[in-house]
């Protein structure tokens, strides 16, 4: 069974000139900012969460990791439904609803008890923004099979980038004003995020064309490999977090989490990605993969797989397979 690999077009662009000729197609570079100020409240959700609990109401840091955990169980179970609304009616219903949700929990959260804190967590995730797969979805759309690997590319080293910024904004807030004030600074920017993606209203899917095939069945794309991938970004997602919490217990146990150096881990942790041999480029991909929205997979593993760009590929960052429409290479 064959598998399907990225086309370059001669002439293609490589390098600097590559993201160059995908923010200059129409649409990409606003999504693009949009998407970049969007991602920074998500990353500084947890560090705030976390230190909210651990210092405002004085619980440990198994009681914070709980409340990251219901959290990421409610986005599990939120995303796939949000997906299916974005399907059936579009991208602004879907948004009204987040928008409202995530500004009522990060309104309220600071005045509740550690049990409603729980449960809240629970319901923000469940009516979370997909900030992540949206961005991704739209730029699937918006730009050409043959431009996808560096529009994917520059969009993870943009995650990484929030993810510099977000927990540093996020931990200095909580330590130098308050967790309350933290909190509502991340409740303001899900809003303002919302609220732009709804002004942009950037395409979810692309036009239908007479050659599209139809779904493939469940069988056909949900084999060993992708279980793999996925096996993979758990276990990524749950390092991530675990070594967020052991950062900030490691500081507070040794005096340095009251000033605003402690911030200064977090962004040297996320920033060696993005300064590593393995970080994403634009040349053409010469390794098959599988990349959320790039070959128009069925309608819930489109609009709906959590997670960022360099968390939902099964192989390097950025790449990308053409359309169906397109015949797969053999060997």
């Amino acid at each position: 069974m064959g598998v399907a690999t990225e086309q370059a077009e001669p002439g293609a662009h490589r390098g600097i000139a590559a993201y160059r000729a995908v923010l200059g197609l129409p649409g990409v570079g606003a999504l693009t900012a949009v998407g970049f100020l969007a991602r920074i409240p998500s990353a500084a959700a947890a560090i705030t969460l976390t230190l909210h609990v651990v210092l405002t109401l004085d619980h440990g840091y198994a009681a914070a990791g709980l409340v990251g955990a219901a959290a990421t169980v409610g986005m599990a179970i939120g995303a796939p439904l949000l997906g299916r609304l974005v399907d059936r009616r579009g991208l602004r219903p879907m948004l009204v609803i987040t928008m409202f949700a995530e500004t009522v929990f990060w309104g309220v959260a600071p005045w509740l008890s550690y049990p409603a804190l729980l449960a809240g967590a629970l319901f923000g995730g469940l009516l979370g923004l997909p900030v992540y797969s949206v961005i991704r979805q739209s730029l699937a759309a918006m730009v050409p099979p043959v431009r996808r690997r560096a529009a994917f590319a520059l969009d993870s080293m943009s995650v990484e980038t929030t993810y510099i910024i977000g927990p540093a904004l996020g931990a200095l807030l909580a330590l130098q004003v308050s967790t309350s004030v933290a909190m509502w600074a991340v409740g303001a920017g899900w809003f303002v995020s919302g609220a732009a993606l709804m002004l942009l209203n950037p395409p979810t899917r692309t036009p239908p064309s007479p050659t599209d095939a139809p779904a493939p069945p469940v069988r056909e794309w949900l084999d060993l490999r992708l279980l793999g991938a996925l096996a993979a970004t758990t276990a990524a997602v749950f390092v991530v977090f675990g070594t967020e919490l052991a950062m900030i217990a490691g500081l507070q146990t040794s005096g340095q989490a009251a000033g605003s150096p402690s911030s200064t881990p977090f962004g040297a942790w996320h920033r060696s990605p993005a300064a590593s041999p393995t970080a994403p480029r634009a040349g053409p991909c010469r390794s098959p993969c599988w990349s959320q929205g790039s070959a128009r997979p069925p309608s819930p593993w489109r609009s709906a797989a959590p997670g960022g760009p360099s968390r939902c590929c099964s192989c390097r960052p950025g790449c990308s397979a053409p359309p169906p429409s397109q015949p797969a290479r053999r060997p």
